[in-house]
């Protein structure tokens, strides 16, 4: 079980306003749950990402202004809304799923004697509970100078070729250790199954919708001329193909605990070693959810940083986690429906709702070139080096 301090005693409906986070974190002091300096003052960021509203409290000393303490809360919009989309809503348990599978990542690392998989996930002080035990409110610590992937890709800094293998690794003993415990853990997440359309059908099913968004922004109207250039002569194809990939995702034979939303803004290279965050959207299904999204934020990635993100060490720890595991995979079937993955995670995160800005008009083409080459070319056999991101003329 996680090591965390659990109640039910947060008053408000929601936490909104930083005064209420900061009373929150002090109301948590004192009864001796959180450490809090005496005579501190209190700074706020807001680091909420697309799906819930989320807090860095710095508490410091209030002569010399440094930094003594630090946490990161984690909170329910009201009534279960997007924070970055407040007109979605999504399930008010998902919080109480990303804690169901760090509670599974610590009995994976307990069963097999593996401490490897201790630094995957942050280090939880305190779960907020509603009266029907739903979990409203998380507090971690706080993981800087730890920086995430996408944040050291976008300023150039090089990450160590380690950091991949392990990534690999770690995620292949999760998978490998859930996949042989598939009958013991069974796991239906609402917010996973919502989200999913989201990622793989929406760019096509609401196209015409985005294209109107884009058209008004000045910012992202050349969306628009990709979506034409790209989805327009091949919108039914890839549609049919992604709706295929959703309905695979829970009868696919390599069925394991996933993390669902592994992004480059959910890893944090911290010591070589990765620490994975944001777990709300986990459930159990297909394995190659997980890579393919991974090796997509990669592709996404590689134009940016020193040096192209290595897919190929990635998949080279995944493996060798599936053979520790004794696992049995078929491994060309896997890495096909990796890619296909992969490449619908470009096209949403370019041509979808939850689309990147860090990419400008000449990367986010060529990415999509990339990813309309794995999608419509004639199924084959992989090899981990053809995952590798490169520029398809």
């Amino acid at each position: 079980m996680l090591s965390i301090n659990q109640s039910s005693s947060l008053e408000l409906d929601e936490l909104q306003t930083d005064d209420q986070f900061i009373r929150f974190c002090i109301k948590l002091g004192e009864q001796g749950i959180l450490n809090i300096p005496e005579k501190a003052t209190a700074q706020v960021e807001d680091i909420s990402g697309n799906i819930n509203r989320v807090r860095r409290i710095r508490f410091l000393n209030k002569e010399r202004g440094i930094s003594q303490q630090s946490f990161i809360l984690k909170t329910l919009p009201f009534k279960g809304r997007l924070e970055k989309y407040p007109d979605i809503m999504f399930p008010e348990s998902r919080l109480t799923y990303e804690c169901l599978y760090y509670q599974a990542v610590q009995n994976a690392a307990q069963q097999l004697n593996n401490e490897s998989l201790n630094p995957w996930m942050p280090t939880f002080l305190h779960v907020e509970t509603t009266q029907d035990s739903l979990v409203r409110t998380l507090v971690m610590s706080d993981l800087s100078p730890a920086m995430s992937l996408q944040d050291l890709s976008i300023q150039n800094a090089s990450v160590s070729d380690l950091f991949f293998k392990n990534l690999g690794h770690q995620l292949g003993l999760i998978h490998g250790w859930s996949y042989a415990n598939r009958m013991n853990n069974p796991l239906e997440n609402p917010s996973a199954l919502k989200n999913r359309p989201y990622v793989l059908t929406q760019p096509f099913s609401d196209s015409d919708d985005l294209f109107r968004h884009w058209e008004k922004s000045h910012s992202d109207s050349w969306r628009c001329e990709l979506q034409n250039l790209f989805l327009a002569p091949q919108k039914e194809q890839l549609y049919l193909k992604a709706l295929q990939l959703t309905q695979d995702f829970k009868s696919d034979p390599f069925n394991v605990l996933t993390h669902g939303d592994l992004h480059a803004d959910s890893l944090f290279v911290q010591e070589g070693h990765p620490v994975v965050i944001d777990a709300e959207l986990c459930d159990r299904g297909a394995a190659w959810f997980d890579t393919g999204m991974v090796i997509a934020h990669l592709w996404m990635l590689s134009p940016l940083s020193a040096q192209p993100l290595s897919v190929a060490l990635f998949l080279e720890g995944y493996q060798q986690a599936l053979d520790e595991t004794k696992t049995p995979v078929v491994w060309s079937d896997f890495l096909e429906k990796t890619v296909q993955l992969a490449g619908f995670e470009v096209i949403r995160r370019i041509l979808g709702i939850a689309n990147l800005h860090y990419l400008n008009p000449v990367q986010a083409k060529k990415l999509l070139t990339l990813a309309s080459h794995h999608l419509l070319q004639t199924p084959h056999l992989y090899q981990p080096d053809d995952l590798a991101y490169k520029e398809i003329i």
